[in-house]
């Protein structure tokens, strides 16, 4: 089955995936005590505080909308039967072996 690829989502994944790495190097640097994290710098400013609180506002509602997309891309194209035993091989499966072992 050849189905198409939609590269400019892709491309927006990758750059929501950037803005992560972005976003969680500058909570080191915010100066308030709302962002828990185990290290914060001494040198910490109010820039680093709203590019945090901007790509907060956004970040992972792209997440979820571009899962939600392409789920019911694959409802539409494979049927539900077929996305639920895809799902549960991709996620179920692999989350009870793992969790005997991590608990």
């Amino acid at each position: 089955m050849n189905t198409p690829r939609y590269h400019a989502l892709d491309r927006l994944r990758a750059s929501m995936m950037m803005l992560g790495v972005v976003r969680h190097a500058a909570v080191n640097y915010v100066p308030t005590v709302f962002f828990e994290w185990p290290y914060r710098d001494s040198e910490a400013d109010m820039l680093s505080y709203w590019v945090v609180v901007f790509i907060r506002v956004f970040h992972l509602p792209v997440f979820f909308a571009i899962a939600g997309f392409f789920a019911a891309y694959l409802v539409e194209t494979r049927g539900t039967r077929e996305f639920l035993r895809h799902r549960w091989s991709r996620i179920g499966v692999p989350f009870l072996v793992a969790w005997p072992v991590l608990a």
